[in-house]
């Protein structure tokens, strides 16, 4: 048997439990794999048209190829080479944690059906893959989730003509199988049913690292990992101490219960409360004891702030962020509240709810009908504002993926004398003598000299921007460090 794992899925992440006798090919890691091998050549290149794309994966490519980099820094490299990627004419559009149709929405077959026929970034990738499998295998793809879904539907297609059998696997085709069932690739497939996802394993895109092989849990309701592990926890599970037991999906013995070595917890945006993603409150102080305790045990926990739920008004998030970086070791991420589709209670957080029709045939959420809640525009300003900060701090995580939460942030940049560690030069212009450098974690650009281009490619050599920076005017100064190239000055 294969087991194929299409691109789609998160790229620090590998398959931890294998079938005997199989054989994993994981596609999305082999892309990455790719990518990485070009920049570091200096060879990846990328052919859209939009000037933003070509300038991100110049700066992108610098920090994704530089293998003395910490994680953190090419990860999000990674992510601005992925998201520059996209021609004119492919069916996706690419993130470090997602990907998108061109056109249309990944909860319509339909529009999973085009995406799926159009070229695709992953396409030589893909092509591999295929090639590695012998004629008369049994193929059985694992979709965890939608964004895996028109490479699967992609990779299907090619594979038919030799496969013997087509299996599918995974929370995302176990929860969508009737209607994944009447796509034309996925007609006669056998599934293996997964309805609470495959178990996974952290597994660093860019070499061995530390932490390597500890096991990951991707939803606070998904079976408890063995240890060592980390993952998403519920308030409920942190105030009770996780879970009683000795492994997991076993009964136990009453007491303390396993903890994980990172614990994510999702907390909503109220100013009073702390309310949990599924709707679990505490008081805010009930909260922070058991993240003490959790502390002492040796966790670390950090936190998602989710934005736009019911009853919860927008004007609570800046006091509520306030009260969850006072509570937790970081918060590391901001999201838009949704209501999954497989959701029946109608209430939340003792909140009645009023749902509106599904809709899509791969609809993965359900709309809340309340005219109080803000606009889609309203939340993504309001995020823009909250996590500008955080990410001026280097606290945000690069993307929702398990391997950007685990290392340590780095240091504030205002700590960092000279050079924020996060920006790399994107394009040079010697007629100019100026070049441009870009900030991978805020996404802000500034000009500077290429004198102070060299000295930020020599920084990492332990260089001092003193010398680079004399000539330059305070206020060209000033201008540097409010634009997010510079920290604390020399």
């Amino acid at each position: 048997m294969i087991l194929i794992v299409p691109p789609g899925a998160d790229p620090t992440l590998r398959l931890a439990e294998v079938p005997d006798g199989a054989t994993v090919v994981d596609v999305g890691r082999r892309f990455v794999a790719e990518l990485t091998r070009q920049a570091a050549r200096g060879a990846l290149r990328t052919r859209s048209r939009a000037p933003g794309d070509r300038l991100m994966a110049t700066a992108g490519t610098r920090a994704l190829g530089d293998a003395s980099r910490p994680r953190l820094h090419r990860l999000r490299g990674l992510g601005a080479v992925l998201g520059a990627l996209h021609e004119p004419g492919h069916g996706v559009r690419l993130g470090l944690d997602d990907l998108e149709p061109a056109d249309g929405s990944l909860e319509s077959t339909v529009d999973v059906l085009r995406a799926a026929a159009a070229p695709a970034p992953y396409d030589g990738a893909m092509a591999g893959a295929c090639a590695d499998v012998p004629r008369g295998a049994v193929v059985r793809l694992v979709v965890e989730r939608e964004q895996q879904v028109p490479a699967a539907v992609a990779l299907a297609r090619a594979l038919l003509p030799r496969a013997r059998r087509m299996e599918l696997t995974g929370r995302w085709a176990t929860a969508h199988a009737p209607a994944l069932g009447h796509l034309p690739p996925f007609a006669g497939a056998r599934l293996t049913p997964a309805p609470r996802g495959m178990a996974w394993e952290l597994a660093d895109p860019f070499g061995p690292a530390p932490d390597d092989g500890l096991r990951w849990r991707e939803r606070a309701a998904d079976p408890l990992p063995p240890d060592p592990w980390a993952g998403r926890v519920g308030l409920r599970e942190l105030v009770g101490g996780v879970v009683p037991g000795a492994a997991a999906g076993t009964a136990g013995p009453s007491g303390p219960g396993r903890l994980p070595r990172l614990a994510v917890i999702g907390v909503c945006a109220a100013a009073d409360r702390a309310v949990g993603r599924g709707g679990t409150e505490l008081s805010w102080d009930r909260l922070a004891s058991a993240v003490g305790t959790a502390r002492d045990r040796g966790t670390t926990v950090v936190a998602e702030l989710w934005l736009g739920a019911p009853g919860i008004p927008p004007e609570a998030a800046e006091e509520s962020l306030a009260r969850l970086e006072d509570t937790v070791d970081r918060v590391i991420g901001l999201r838009r509240f949704d209501w999954p589709a497989d959701w029946g209670d109608p209430f939340w957080a003792s909140t009645p709810v009023t749902l509106g029709d599904a809709g899509p045939d791969l609809a993965r959420r359900r709309p809340v009908l309340d005219p109080d809640l803000p606009s889609a525009e309203e939340l993504t300003a309001l995020a823009a504002a909250l996590g500008r900060p955080l990410a001026r701090a280097g606290r945000l995580a690069p993307g929702r993926v398990a391997g950007a939460y685990l290392p340590p942030p780095g240091p504030h940049p205002d700590s960092v004398r000279g050079l924020d560690p996060d920006v790399v030069v994107g394009r040079r212009s010697t007629r100019a003598d100026r070049a441009l450098a870009v900030n991978l974690r805020t996404g802000t650009c500034s000009y500077v000299s290429l004198r102070v281009a060299d000295a930020i490619d020599r920084y990492r050599d332990g260089y001092t921007l003193r010398e680079a920076l004399r000539p330059l005017s305070p206020r060209a100064v000033r201008a540097l460090r409010d634009g997010g190239v510079l920290g604390q000055l020399p």
